[in-house]
């Protein structure tokens, strides 16, 4: 099982991201950064972290937007990673975009890899943003969100705000609740 953290700037997702493949025992662990903090994820913040800590000999760190070009269509599989840390996750956020699809491809042909998303930033429209993020993270049986699409979409009409359809007054209860029952 993964984590999904929202945690804010300056108050730990480095250390987390370069701790995690020690700490659930990874072999070959991705850390994906903003291309902007690759370099400084590299040459800094992993020697300043290696003077404290244990950190996994293996890690490689790339940027989203080395998924995002085509010649990135493979890194992936060509990694193989057992485990996938999103460091600034709200990057893979856009379902549609090339990084998304990609990561969404190879999890589904790897359920077994684990994910850890850190963002401080997960959303600032809809529950749409990170509920895919979740699913990865956490598995459907553990998602605090509903797994299927049909039902997050109920959800997101009556839950996010301005959405351009907004659900009615009792529409997760209509939509979750068999006759004869309530939501308690």
């Amino acid at each position: 099982c993964g984590a999904f953290l929202p945690i804010g700037v300056g108050l730990g997702k480095a250390l987390v991201s370069i701790l995690a493949p020690v700490v659930l025992g990874a072999t070959r662990p991705l850390l994906l950064v903003p291309a902007s903090l690759r370099a400084q994820t590299r040459q800094k913040v992993i020697p300043s972290m290696a003077q404290h800590w244990r950190l996994h000999s293996e890690l490689v760190v790339r940027g989203y937007s080395e998924l995002s070009v085509a010649s990135g269509s493979g890194m992936l599989e060509q990694l193989a990673p057992d485990l996938v840390i999103l460091d600034e996750a709200h990057a893979a956020k856009n379902r549609s975009s090339a990084r998304t699809r990609r990561l969404a491809r190879y999890l589904r042909e790897h359920p077994d890899t684990v994910v850890v998303a850190m963002s401080g930033t997960a959303t600032k429209r809809s529950i749409l943003d990170y509920w895919h993020l979740l699913g990865w993270c956490l598995g459907p049986a553990r998602m605090p969100l509903p797994s299927r699409w049909p039902d997050v979409a109920v959800w997101a009409a009556a839950l996010d705000e301005g959405h351009p359809e907004p659900a009615h007054p009792g529409a997760l209860e209509d939509a979750f609740c068999a006759a004869g029952e309530s939501p308690r």
